[in-house]
């Protein structure tokens, strides 16, 4: 049986072969007016059925899952895979919050990253989120 290598930042994992990658990575900042997270995630999705309606599905229950959820204008965006994004601010108990989120499509799965905070620091997590995507390399997948 063939395993595989899974690299942690505190040390490598030894998988066994057949599993699907389905770990979300969070990562935090400290910022003045509170903490900026970012995550990522993957998720399956049908490579047949067109990425815009992954993305609706997704996306569409937010003005019922956010409260007082108002869009703003989406990030022009130029990567080698098809996105899509949303920007949006939302109340929570401490106070009005903002989210940026972007999909990429990979054919069968979807990469999703949430860089989001206080309204107050919007400025620095978009430059997050534009960190994260400027910096992103993907490894060439073969064909399933």
């Amino acid at each position: 049986m063939s395993s595989y290598t899974y690299h942690i930042d505190e040390g490598a994992l030894q998988l066994p072969s057949g599993f699907r990658d389905a770990s979300v990575n969070a990562f935090e900042w400290v910022h003045e007016s509170g903490p900026i997270t970012l995550t990522v995630q993957r998720e399956r999705r049908d490579p047949n059925s067109p990425f815009e309606a992954f993305f609706h599905k997704i996306t569409q229950p937010y003005p019922k899952l956010f409260t007082a959820y108002a869009e703003e204008e989406p990030m022009e965006m130029a990567m080698d895979v098809p996105v899509l994004g949303k920007r949006f601010r939302w109340r929570a108990e401490e106070g009005v919050m903002y989210n940026h989120q972007v999909l990429l499509d990979l054919g069968s799965s979807v990469i999703l990253l949430t860089a989001g905070g206080r309204a107050a620091s919007r400025g620095r997590i978009d430059e997050v989120m534009h960190g994260a995507l400027s910096g992103l390399r993907l490894r060439e997948r073969g064909s399933a």
